[in-house]
Order: C-alpha cells, then sequence, then structure tokens
C-alpha cells in the first residue's frame, strides 16, 4: 500500500506538471547558444590590469529523460569562438581553426569539444554532470545549467508567484536565487531571477593554476514557451568582486559582465 500511495503521489505531481503543456520528450535536441562578454579589473603587483573577454559558446543539446522532479539532458559542445583583450593586446580563439584546436595551450579550453556532458537536473537545480566546463565559457559557475525546462506545477503558474532555492557545489561555491513570475501571455511565461553567489573556481591557464574566489549578484530574465516549458531565451547581468590567486600572489579583482542565451529546436 506504501509503494502503491509513492507511485500515486508521483502520478500527480507529474499530471500536475504536464497540464496544458506539450514537454520535450526523449530524444528531443535543441541548440543552444551561449554569448559572454566580461569585464575584469585586477591589482597585481601594485599594477591596474583590464581585461575583456567575449565568447560564445554552441552546443547541440538531447532530453534523455523527464520526470515529476527533474529531467536529465546531455549537451555537447560543437564550437567556442571568442577573444581576449588585455594590456592593447588582442587574442583570439575559435575551435573551428584546426592549428589553434591542437595547439596544447588551448587544451584546456577545448579539452570539452565533441563530448557530452550528461546533465542531470532535480528540483530545478544542477544535480550532477558528466564533466567540467571550463570557466571562460560559462563565467565560473554563474551560468545555470538548471534553466533550461521550466517545470512548475501549473497550479503555481500565476503572474507574482515566487520562490526561493540554494545551491552549493563541491568547490563550496554557493548560489541563493529567488524567482519572480514576471507575465505570463498566451504563448510565452517571462521569469526573473536574482542571485546571490559565492563563486571558487580553479583554472589552469598555459600551466598556471588560476583561484578565484569571487562573491557578488546575478539578475537574469529568462522567457520560456508557455506550452513546452522550454526556454527561449535568457539575459542574465552578472556583477562580482574578490581575488585572484596565481604566482604565490592574491590579487584583488572585479569581473562584470553579460550571458545572453538562444535556444533553437
Amino acid at each position: 500500500m506504501k509503494h502503491l500511495f509513492l507511485s500515486l503521489l508521483t502520478y500527480g505531481s507529474l499530471l500536475a506538471v504536464h497540464a496544458q503543456t506539450n514537454l520535450p520528450q526523449p530524444g528531443k535536441t535543441f541548440k543552444t547558444v551561449t554569448d559572454i562578454k566580461v569585464t575584469t579589473n585586477i591589482n597585481f603587483a601594485g599594477q591596474d590590469i583590464e581585461t575583456v573577454t567575449s565568447g560564445q559558446t554552441t552546443t547541440i543539446d538531447t532530453i534523455k529523460n523527464v520526470s515529476a522532479n527533474g529531467y536529465t539532458y546531455s549537451a555537447t559542445i560543437t564550437r567556442v569562438k571568442g577573444g581576449v583583450k588585455v594590456m592593447g593586446q588582442d587574442q583570439n580563439f575559435d575551435s573551428d581553426d584546426s592549428a589553434l584546436r591542437n595547439n596544447p595551450e588551448m587544451a584546456d579550453l577545448f579539452k570539452a569539444l565533441n563530448v557530452p556532458n550528461l546533465i542531470e537536473v532535480k528540483d530545478g537545480k544542477l544535480f550532477s554532470q558528466s564533466q567540467k566546463v571550463d570557466a571562460i565559457i560559462k563565467m565560473g559557475g554563474a551560468d545555470d545549467q538548471a534553466k533550461y525546462l521550466f517545470l512548475l506545477p501549473a497550479n503555481n503558474l500565476k503572474e507574482g508567484f515566487q520562490w526561493t532555492d540554494s545551491t552549493t557545489s563541491e568547490a563550496d561555491s554557493k548560489t541563493v536565487s529567488q524567482y519572480t513570475i514576471k507575465q505570463i501571455t498566451d504563448n510565452t511565461i517571462v521569469l526573473e531571477v536574482k542571485a546571490n553567489m559565492v563563486l571558487k573556481e580553479t583554472m589552469n591557464r598555459n600551466g598556471m593554476d588560476i583561484v578565484q574566489n569571487l562573491k557578488g549578484t546575478a539578475l537574469a530574465t529568462r522567457t520560456y514557451n508557455k506550452a513546452s516549458r522550454l526556454l527561449m531565451n535568457e539575459t542574465s547581468n552578472v556583477d562580482l568582486g574578490g581575488t585572484m590567486e596565481m604566482m604565490g600572489q592574491s590579487a584583488p579583482v572585479t569581473s562584470k559582465g553579460t550571458i545572453t542565451t538562444t535556444v533553437t529546436d
């Protein structure tokens, strides 16, 4: 009887999510293009250095499973391109450039290329993933990989509805987010996300480990397809500050950027 009750409860929750929706089925594929532009200011050894980083990541995503409390999908990065401007010098990168792709100095940036990353989302949060994505692509964890399906039960789908959650990663990064449904039309759902973040990220550049310890905020606006609950687009503005540790020194750093995501299916 207990198992029957739990089964009925789960089934009822799933029906509430599916009501008046056409959720993507396993095998559904969509294309995600994520653009970032980040301006970072750091004082290192008494010198003020400004770095402007831009990047675009193209990903082919495939839904593997959708349940009452989450979903699983694979994300395969097919192209990464962008550039870095610092101290009067420009360095551009594009994974479609075979010579650059085979450059050992770019190995950390391109190692995830064409390798499926299996991502599991539970209760609106990233639960697990099979590989780690480089910080230059995901802005040190500020980009939310659990945002692609909006699985809020239909009875809570109303303008002004709010909820809060938090996530903690194995690297002691933590994000506390407040969600507000701002607008509902015949075809779309507009969701606002305000996040307070503590980000700890280790990167390797040219054989040198760089550790970032940052705190800050993000303000995002997401638009979902009302019928399928699939993300259509998002714009997120991120403002971070803290320290960067490298070469045995700790330097103060500020970082401001914009992340724009566009989904096509």
